[in-house]
């Protein structure tokens, strides 16, 4: 399918997968898309602006940057600052079109309906695009596909207009008469309000005066102020709703001269926010913020869980204020036609955005896309795959990459890519652009954003890099399709899904492996070779300085696990490969402070017992300080000690033989482990890990939250 991108930091179209359905997304063919002048042409959205100028307006991410250089080396660093760079990204975040699929669990809408998209990264200028149930609105019987393109711009001003909360009567003035400004001007009106509509472009305030009645004041010739208060003789606005796009500060303060005491003004647009508090307080005004679309912006229970707000207390949502906006359009009450000055196929969107941007005398754009018939509705959807070229083996091991998201594309990606044995032939992502983008950087022959499609005879091994939930049944149908599989940690989020995956390797006989790459950091191979040489018993702690994640981070919800069974399953693992034994029980207590809740149960205190005797203490944290050490190992057992400190050196005292090593940087063993692998895979390594390895971690990760609920040690059955 044709999608619009910004590449290279300027707007082309390319030939990506479709998206695949999901549940509780809804999969729509696209029939018009809305370009937003404001939001889509500006530097940061178009991908524009000189990197240094960027980078100054984002210092913790250039600290994060220098970070990883310090920790990873440069090297690393810098391939994957220029990946990021390269890589394309959609843009568009309203649209519309019909429904060719809906996900399990959507009830509401069926296949045939006609329904408006939101959501950046969701509602794209694609043909197809994939977006969650309360993200999309049925669009009304006489409302046509061109004025229900732009129902998410008109969720953004109705958002507007209820943040200023005006009564009947009251004169509120619109600022800033771009796209969301006259429909803010018009939704005003429509609300029973008085309009003045303002703007520095004379033929906009006519606009606004033609679509809605309004007073229009032309900043160009008048004062704002002046007019104001002319107009309302005297009394000033009773409130304001700035829709300007501008860093100046100036429009909020000028308000205050236009405003009356105790008016409200309300910040729709991106303006500067460098109040000056005497004015405000003087006439004690109330500033507020809106936030885009409404309540459930920036939710992702809302977005992607598909959770709803109960209407008794939370009476406008994002997908209330799209059905809202349509049904006013269905009745007359706010035009949109008059508005869209422009109308090109998708074909010609470098050119939209090219004339949009130079000419600035645009409100409304509109993208269309090819509209097949009733028969072939899905033919264009079934395209979940893109060939990008022909594979071929050459004595290679070709690998297909399932998931292509951040941390494959930072670490899996660049070691696969470096080894010359391998040849990447497939990935499968979520989107068809990540898909892309990713095929084309790594050579492959396919793209696709169904994950079975990468199974086929070309792939002798699959690498699974998607989220946590997934991974057995992905890891299963890679066994059954006679794939040798990676499986980035965990396995599986469950025991039972786990032994699935052991069965299916032993029935396969292919090579598993789990992404425990600290057993091939050099500084825990080299304290292994140490532990070899001493009798009895081991005391082994492993103190983990984790850090915090955001309270509504995937990993905390069905998809990750949270982070015990999610990332915890590293340490585990690492305990029982340094005892070198199997594990027995486990007894856990959690840092808590009031209900056991998400960051209670991340920091954990676990006490491993093996059957040889040793014990393991693996203390997990999050609420450390970020600048400390993140992992230390400690091993004392036959009058010796092996002590390794962030995988930077081993310290070894009291074993013949066996002295201290330091080692140059941070390597935690990603590359070490996928080299074996694909050695395992080419036949000239034995394998030193199996599915059972990610069953047992995950046997005590279960067993260690278990006995932090209880207080009691669990037994280890694996």
């Amino acid at each position: 399918m044709k999608q619009v991108v910004v590449a290279g930091g300027g707007i082309t179209v390319v030939d990506v997968p479709a998206p695949t359905v999901e549940p509780g997304f809804v999969l729509v063919r696209t029939a018009r898309t809305a370009i937003s002048p404001g939001t889509e042409t500006s530097s940061g959205a178009a991908g524009g602006g000189n990197i240094v100028v960027r980078a100054a307006r984002n210092p913790d991410l250039v600290r994060k940057v220098l970070d990883r250089a310090r920790q990873q080396g440069v090297r690393d660093t810098a391939d994957l600052v220029r990946s990021r760079l390269a890589a394309m990204r959609p843009t568009g975040y309203s649209a519309a079109g019909t429904v060719i699929a809906v996900g399990d669990g959507v009830t509401e809408l069926r296949s045939g309906d006609r329904v408006a998209c939101a959501g950046a990264g969701y509602a794209n200028h694609a043909e197809y695009i994939l977006v969650p149930r309360l993200l999309c609105a049925r669009i009304p019987d006489g409302v046509d596909f061109d004025s229900a393109a732009f129902a998410t711009l008109g969720a953004i001003a109705m958002q507007g207009v209820r943040q200023l909360a005006a009564s009947l009567g009251d004169t509120v003035v619109v600022v800033g008469l771009g796209i969301v400004g006259q429909l803010t001007a018009q939704l005003a009106a429509a609300d029973g309000c008085r309009v003045i509509a303002a703007d520095t472009a004379a033929d906009r305030v006519q606009r606004a005066r033609d679509a809605s009645g309004c007073l229009g004041v032309d900043l160009g010739s008048a004062k704002l102020a002046d007019a104001v208060i002319e107009l309302t003789h005297g009394r000033g606005a009773d409130g304001v709703l700035l829709t300007a796009a501008t860093r100046s500060s100036e429009p909020v303060n000028d308000a205050m001269a236009y405003c009356r005491e105790r008016g409200r003004v309300v910040v729709v647009g991106d303006v500067g926010l460098q109040i000056r508090r005497k004015d405000f307080y003087l006439k004690e005004i109330e500033v507020r913020i809106s936030r885009s679309y409404g309540p459930g912006r920036y939710d992702p229970e809302y977005e992607e869980g598909g959770v709803d707000y109960p209407l008794g207390y939370v009476r406008w949502t994002e997908q209330r204020n799209l059905e809202c906006f349509l049904d006013l359009v269905a009745a007359g009450r706010v035009a949109v036609a008059p508005l869209i000055d422009l109308r090109l196929p998708v074909e010609e969107a470098p050119a939209a955005y090219a004339r949009i941007t130079d000419a600035h005398d645009v409100i409304g754009a509109v993208l269309e896309y090819p509209q097949g018939g009733d028969g072939d509705a899905g033919d264009g959807a079934s395209r979940a795959a893109v060939h990008l070229g022909a594979a071929s083996r050459n004595g290679h091991v070709n690998v297909a990459l399932v998931g292509a998201g951040a941390f494959a594309r930072a670490v899996h990606i660049p070691n696969l890519r470096r080894d010359e044995r391998v040849r990447i032939v497939g990935v499968a992502a979520r989107t068809g652009i990540t898909a892309s983008t990713v095929a084309r950087d790594c050579g492959a022959a396919l793209a696709t954003t169904d994950w079975h499609d990468v199974l086929g005879d070309d792939a002798d091994a699959v690498v699974v890099a998607t989220r946590h939930d997934i991974h057995a049944e992905q890891a299963v149908a890679a066994l059954e399709a006679g794939r040798h599989v990676f499986v980035e940690k965990p396995l599986a989020l469950s025991v039972a899904d786990c032994e699935r995956v052991v069965d299916a390797q032993q029935r396969a006989g292919r090579v598993v492996m789990v992404g425990f790459n600290r057993r091939f950091a050099p500084a825990v191979v080299h304290a292994r070779t140490a532990l070899a040489r001493l009798r009895g018993p081991k005391n082994v702690l492993i103190r983990v300085n984790a850090g915090r994640l955001p309270a509504n981070h995937w990993t905390y919800g069905p998809e990750g696990g949270g982070r015990v069974l999610g990332e915890g399953c590293h340490f585990f693992d690492l305990a029982r490969f340094l005892a070198g034994a199997e594990p027995e029980s486990v007894l856990a207590v959690s840092a808590r402070g009031g209900a056991f809740n998400a960051e209670d149960r991340d920091n954990l205190d676990t006490v491993i017992r093996f059957r040889d005797g040793s014990v393991a203490t693996v203390m997990y944290a999050t609420a450390g300080f970020a600048g400390s050490g993140k992992e230390l190992i400690e091993v004392y057992a036959d009058g010796a000690s092996v002590i390794v400190d962030d995988y930077r050196s081993c310290v070894v005292g009291g074993v013949p033989g066996v002295t201290t090593q330091r080692f140059k940087g941070m390597d935690k063993g990603h590359r070490g482990l996928m080299a074996h692998f694909v050695a395992s895979v080419a036949g000239t390594e034995q394998p030193s890990m199996e599915a059972r390895d990610g069953l047992v971690a995950q046997a005590m990760a279960e067993a260690a939250l278990r006995s932090a609920a209880s207080g009691e040690a669990v037994r280890v059955d694996a």
